[in-house]
């Protein structure tokens, strides 16, 4: 498999991520908490106004940016665990590989572990002969 570098760009306005940031639960114990899937804000928020997060990032040559709801980021926790499976599915597809197929493997992929919560996945393929 070809080796994957992942970095991680945002976190989810969620319960869990405050109480893991502060220190008071790690992430497994907020994860199996009843509060785990409270969200702190979303879009068309009534009470309170929305903090917008905003990045700039670079996409160099054969990188891969994924956005994503916690649809799908709850079945792998880890950008280690997406990116390894992204890695595979590029080996997998070589040539063939889209940006739709992708985001059609994982979808699967978090439907086959449980699929509680709606899967949201759209990735940026950076072209290699982008500059």
């Amino acid at each position: 498999m070809t080796e994957t570098a992942e970095k991680l760009l945002t976190v989810d306005d969620s319960w869990v991520e405050q109480v893991v940031k502060a220190g008071l639960f790690t992430r497994e114990e907020a994860n199996s908490d009843r509060r785990a899937h409270s969200v702190t804000q979303v879009l068309g928020m009534k009470d309170g106004e929305v903090e917008v997060h905003v990045i700039s990032t670079e996409i160099a040559p054969n990188e891969i940016l994924l956005l994503c709801s916690d649809g799908l980021w709850n079945y792998f926790q880890q950008a280690a665990g997406l990116a390894a499976k992204i890695g595979e599915m590029k080996e997998k597809l070589g040539q063939d590989v889209t940006s739709n197929s992708i985001c059609q493997v994982l979808v699967e992929e978090a439907n086959a572990r449980g699929g509680h919560d709606n899967i949201t996945v759209a990735i940026l393929l950076a072209d290699s002969e982008q500059s």
